[in-house]
């Protein structure tokens, strides 16, 4: 970054200051983490926009995080406080910004997970956040599924069960008229439920994720009826999927249930069938193959390449 871009973007960034805060503090914003040094107090340069900030006090504690969109040269102000182990709001600061220049940590804007973040997120509004996050806090973050911590507060919306779903047909289109969202608002949640997952380490993020994913991939009406809907739907899809370890379902304990074959498997056959979606289900398909080796083509209790049938 040369001198004058360092300077403008100094100048027209966001700052989260962080003051007092212990040794082996692991921050992080956006996927980029740190363990920080003695001198460190924050971080500068952040661009305006949607972030999500994360931070715990050594590597067995519960991670803390917030979502926020920054405005240009808005200054968050934390103290750390030793009782509760948690940054604790400030309110303004009484000195200048610049004094603590040398002590800030650039934000990491040559990260490829800069623009990852944002691929993440680009449905995300505030209005998706505060109806499901009110505050925008997550305290503390549940680490696992097991995790003794406090549970979080998240205001996800209701997706009916599929023993709840069972008696209304095989195609879901009426379950998701019934939702109180419009179906381009559960891809938002559908995306702020992945990164509560992957950077917040929140099981029940996944949880939500899971039941999106199923209802949107048996709507077979509303396949045929939103093309443009499911184009971004298996795009979303395939980008998280590719953040995704290989051994993510069996990380995730549904390494032996084969309905999410299924489900991706009734997709790509109900957007087969609707001629502007057939490029996009054949990519998904192929990735499939290629990332977890699930046939899609093939049937569900058969084939080499099928997940091991489980009883429901």
């Amino acid at each position: 970054m040369d001198p004058q871009d360092a300077t403008r973007r100094f100048e027209e960034g966001a700052f989260v200051l962080m003051m007092g805060v212990p040794l082996n503090f692991e921050v992080g914003i956006d996927g980029v983490s740190w363990t920080v040094g003695p001198l460190f107090k924050g971080i500068k340069m952040i661009p305006p926009g949607l972030h999500f900030v994360y931070y715990q006090c050594g590597g067995n504690g519960a991670l803390t995080g917030f979502f926020r969109f920054f405005k240009p040269k808005e200054i968050l102000y934390f103290q750390w406080d030793i009782a509760t182990e948690q940054l604790r709001p400030m309110g303004e600061p009484e000195f200048s910004i610049y004094e603590l220049d040398r002590f800030l940590g650039p934000f990491p804007w040559e990260r490829m997970e800069m623009q990852r973040f944002q691929d993440w997120t680009n449905l995300l509004n505030l209005q998706t956040l505060n109806r499901i996050v009110p505050g925008g806090t997550i305290t503390p973050m549940a680490t696992s599924y097991h995790s003794s911590h406090e549970t979080i507060d998240l205001h996800f919306t209701k997706i009916p069960t599929e023993r709840e779903i069972r008696p209304t047909g095989l195609d879901r289109t009426p379950v998701i008229r019934t939702l109180s969202i419009r179906p381009m608002d559960l891809l938002a949640e559908l995306q702020l439920c992945f990164v509560l997952l992957v950077l917040g380490h929140n099981f029940e993020g996944f949880e939500q994720w899971r039941a999106i994913v199923a209802l949107l991939c048996q709507c077979s009406a509303l396949i045929k009826e939103d093309p443009p809907l499911y184009m971004e739907f298996l795009n979303i899809l395939q980008g998280q999927l590719q953040e995704c370890p290989d051994d993510f379902f069996e990380c995730t304990g549904i390494a032996g249930d084969n309905r999410l074959f299924q489900w991706f498997q009734a997709l790509c056959q109900d957007c087969m069938d609707t001629a502007v979606l057939q490029a996009h289900a054949s990519a998904f398909s192929a990735f499939i193959m290629s990332k977890f080796g699930w046939d899609l083509t093939t049937d569900a209790d058969s084939g080499e390449y099928a997940p091991i049938i489980v009883d429901p």
